[in-house]
């Protein structure tokens, strides 16, 4: 690991919560993150787990965060580190510039513990990971529940984190690893190692099937996704009132979706199409559905 490099710093933009969810979000039983969450259940997805993450990962972009903020200006990488009487969240921040960000993307890797990972995510999380880490491990949080998140690039950085720290200390610690529209990370290889070191039974990535982040970077480059897949197939605007969630949908399942999606991107180009990635889709994907509504398809 080559942890303080820097990256070239990303132009803002707008991926913050629109006024009109934030205020959902404010009167909202379960938004706020010091609310308890359920305890972990490997392999089974948790909605109102999930509900709160997404909730702290919306958090993380706004400009008065829950939590204690590690950034590097560098990389535009920004992680929150929240702290309750039986959790401890750390959140990573996505990027502040999504068009910018899904027209750069290219699929250079880094080679990382005998796996291919993609080189900005690699880069990104070397500025922060060491003070993170470090912060983490204070020894005022020992036998705290460990949650992980985050949307779009906070998502990738939360995976790769996981896998980091697992290999840096041979520990699976994370009660879970909940991402929003996340891209791939790396390669077969890491899918593979960190779905076998039990990474997989703590880790959900929830994908809105209007959403072109998750199909980055191309599969021609060689990414594979790790983790569990909970995919969410609802109607185009993602205003159901009920969130039905696939579970590890099988290729066929998504395929109607897929055909869909490649005739939006070639009409429009993929650029056209990130408001369907912006973080309020999935805020209305929770935020909207009743506590008793949620149902999930394995």
């Amino acid at each position: 690991m080559r942890h303080g490099e820097n990256v070239s710093k990303v132009r803002p933009g707008r991926p913050t919560p629109s006024a009109d969810l934030l205020r959902q979000m404010q009167m909202h039983p379960d938004a706020r993150i010091d609310q308890a969450v359920n305890a972990p259940n490997l392999n089974q997805f948790d909605p109102l787990n999930a509900r709160i993450l997404c909730g702290a990962s919306a958090d993380a972009y706004g400009p008065f965060p829950s939590g204690e903020m590690i950034e590097s200006e560098e990389s535009d990488t920004h992680a929150m580190i929240v702290r309750t009487a039986t959790d401890l969240f750390l959140v990573f921040r996505g990027t502040t510039d999504l068009r910018n960000w899904l027209t750069d993307l290219d699929c250079a890797f880094d080679l990382e513990d005998g796996c291919k990972i993609h080189r900005g995510f690699s880069r990104a999380l070397d500025s922060v990971f060491n003070r993170v880490t470090a912060e983490i491990l204070r020894p005022g949080y020992k036998g705290l529940r460990f949650w992980l998140a985050g949307h779009s690039l906070g998502g990738a950085l939360a995976m790769l984190y996981a896998w980091r720290f697992f290999t840096a200390y041979h520990q699976t610690l994370f009660s879970g690893i909940y991402t929003f529209g996340q891209p791939r990370v790396g390669d077969r290889t890491f899918r593979d190692l960190y779905n076998f070191s039990g990474l997989k039974a703590r880790t959900f990535r929830v994908v809105h099937a209007n959403d072109i982040v998750p199909r980055v970077p191309w599969l021609l480059g060689g990414y594979k996704h790790a983790g569990h897949e909970v995919f969410f197939g609802g109607i185009a605007n993602c205003k159901s009132s009920i969130a039905n969630f696939q579970l590890d949908p099988s290729l066929t399942a998504k395929l109607p979706w897929d055909i869909r999606n490649a005739w939006r991107e070639l009409a429009r180009d993929k650029v056209a199409l990130i408001a369907d990635h912006h973080i309020d889709t999935y805020l209305r994907l929770f935020f909207t559905t009743k506590r008793d509504q949620f149902a999930v398809a394995a």
